[in-house]
């Protein structure tokens, strides 16, 4: 599953240390599941959304769940 191509078009994603929120429009958002405390980054990358911590890269293909991780 990818993310809808709303979310990708509107590109805007907002971040703290523990939550990642995607936008479909300024209206409609979506908080991203499982993600870890202590974020220090998040943006788009293509069609995937990057999360990094400081020792972990996290990327969300999909609203669902992260695809893929790895250490620095």
């Amino acid at each position: 599953m990818a993310f809808p191509a709303e979310f990708i078009n509107y590109g805007r994603l907002d971040f703290s240390s523990g939550s990642v929120k995607v936008y479909r429009n300024q209206y409609d958002s979506r908080y991203l599941p499982n993600v870890p405390n202590g974020i220090i980054n998040a943006y788009w990358q293509g069609n995937h959304v990057v999360v990094e911590t400081n020792t972990t890269v996290y990327i969300y293909d999909d609203i669902a769940n992260y695809s893929n991780y790895w250490r620095k």
